[in-house]
């Protein structure tokens, strides 16, 4: 089983990203000839590479092709707002997998293109792009910006951020804990119920909570060498969110 990654941002073929986010390239060229070359140095031909959007400007379907051929491993787009091919089009061009809404893995880390509004008592912890060389000021120790700006144009290895979001959440209590964690009557983990009700509403019905009978079945299962990538819908994660009154970040400057 190969490694997995996760990365954003790229903007293949927009020459005016290199000026909107200071990129240290004298033009399209050289900025492609570094991404694909960083890409390359730690993804294997074996491995998967999450992208949080913004792959590639539009006007650019058989580029983005001849890019894409380029790049060692599988490749999971979730859309962002600069990539405007349609879906079958990602598809035909090298992309495994086209996602338009941010989807859950591993049961606690949520991927998505523009960063979500976040909770303390969330059991979850958001993987975005969107915002280049930008953080967010509210709760950032509930989620991590992986633009390309950001990790030095490298994809960034998933496990790694999952082992150490695990350590942060506490993700490794005693059996009673779990139990406690997973019960379904008495008090629950999360104790702000606006929260609980958000956080119901989008897993319902997806797959996305199980009981343990002990740690080391938890881990066995983060560990699959197959992950189904439940997803949420948009309807589902509109009405999740609703209560928490989000609003959609900034779209970046067009060309």
């Amino acid at each position: 089983m190969g490694k997995s990654f996760v990365t954003a941002d790229h903007h293949f073929f927009h020459e005016n990203i290199i000026k909107y986010t200071g990129r240290p390239f004298a033009g399209v060229e050289e900025m492609h000839e570094v991404m694909i070359r960083c890409w390359n140095e730690v993804v294997g031909s074996a491995d998967l590479v999450w992208h949080l959007g913004d792959f590639c400007m539009s006007g650019h379907l058989d580029d983005m092709r001849r890019i894409l051929a380029q790049l060692n491993g599988e490749k999971i787009l979730i859309l962002g707002n600069h990539d405007t091919y349609k879906k079958e089009e990602c598809l035909s061009a090298g992309f495994k997998e086209v996602y338009a809404h941010p989807i859950i893995i591993h049961k606690f880390l949520m991927l998505s293109h523009e960063p979500l509004a976040m909770s303390e008592d969330m059991p979850y912890y958001n993987l975005h792009g969107h915002t280049h060389d930008r953080d967010m000021m509210e709760n950032e120790n509930k989620r991590r910006n992986v633009s390309v700006e950001k990790t030095g144009f490298y994809p960034v290895n998933l496990g790694k951020i999952r082992n150490e979001v695990l350590k942060k959440m506490n993700a490794k209590p005693s059996k009673s804990d779990l139990s406690k964690q997973n019960r379904t009557v008495g008090e629950p983990a999360v104790q702000n119920r606006e929260t609980r009700k958000a956080i119901a509403d989008a897993v319902a019905g997806k797959g996305l909570s199980r009981t343990y009978d002990n740690i080391e079945e938890m881990f066995d299962d983060l560990d699959t060498e197959g992950d189904d990538y439940p997803e949420i819908t948009q309807q589902d994660f509109d009405r999740a969110v609703k209560r928490k009154g989000l609003k959609p970040f900034p779209a970046d400057k067009e060309d």
